[in-house]
């Protein structure tokens, strides 16, 4: 089992890594979504 757990803690941190990139990316688009509109101005 010693040699494995180097094995198994780096798929965790990849795991984790994983998670955290999509709940990120799904944050940014809810970021995006809240932003209000501008009014179109003239030159």
């Amino acid at each position: 089992m010693t040699q494995l757990a180097p094995y198994i803690y780096n798929q965790a941190l990849r795991d984790a890594r994983t998670t955290v990139n999509q709940r990120m990316a799904s944050m940014e688009e809810d970021l995006f979504a809240l932003e209000q509109k501008l009014p179109k101005t003239s030159r």
